[in-house]
């Protein structure tokens, strides 16, 4: 896997707070708070990795009354590693790219949030809800001159490899390679996205 590819991994579930805890129990170290997403329904914590990427902690927010939760996770049986993004400066040339080799990524949207401090996060970022490859294609998301969050979190630590499992791994390959994602896909009877860790406590795998 490219790890400069990744902007940050999604680790969504019913739960924000049980979520959080089994990443630091994991990981050795507490994500902090982001904040919430607007109509989605979801709000987040954060831990940043190297490479530039973060990790995501979602959950749903109490606090909005929307249904459907964005992608469902208040249905999702446990927390667990469920999507990802991939750093993209052009957004529309990638749609483009994509569209002429019969791949739809969707509209591009964009995207904010109030951070705790009261500033405001945005971007802009191909449709998270196309799912391509049974999650395991990323969308790709673009945060202009401000950059992604990673700078201003705690780190837990390094991602050593990132790679997906899948029962027909070539059909998703031939997608990323049109994408020019550089990422491994083994061959599973389970769909499953694997990231493996260097922290203080040694090398962990989710």
């Amino acid at each position: 896997m490219n790890l400069q590819q990744i902007d940050h991994l999604l680790f969504g579930g019913p739960n924000l707070e049980e979520g959080s805890k089994a990443v630091q129990e994991l990981l050795g170290i507490a994500p902090v708070t982001g904040g919430s997403h607007p109509g989605k329904g979801t709000r987040n914590e954060l831990l940043g990795l190297s490479h530039g990427a973060y990790l995501e902690v979602i959950g749903p927010d109490p606090d909005q009354e929307v249904s459907p939760i964005w992608m469902n996770i208040d249905q999702f049986p446990t927390h667990r590693l469920f999507r990802w993004a991939a750093k993209c400066s052009d957004l529309e040339a990638i749609v483009d790219k994509a569209k002429s080799a019969g791949i739809d990524l969707g509209e591009i949207q964009s995207g904010q949030r109030q951070k705790p401090d009261g500033t405001l996060l945005k971007w802009r970022l191909t449709n998270p809800d196309v799912v391509l490859g049974d999650g395991l294609i990323p969308f790709f998301i673009d945060w202009g001159d401000a950059g992604n969050p990673t700078p201003s979190l705690p780190m837990a630590g390094e991602i050593v490899d990132f790679y997906g499992v899948h029962p027909e791994p070539e059909k998703v390959k031939a997608v990323l390679n049109v994408l020019e994602i550089e990422m491994d896909i083994n061959k599973a009877e389970s769909v499953e996205l694997v990231a493996k860790f260097s922290v203080s406590n040694g090398m962990v795998d989710y």
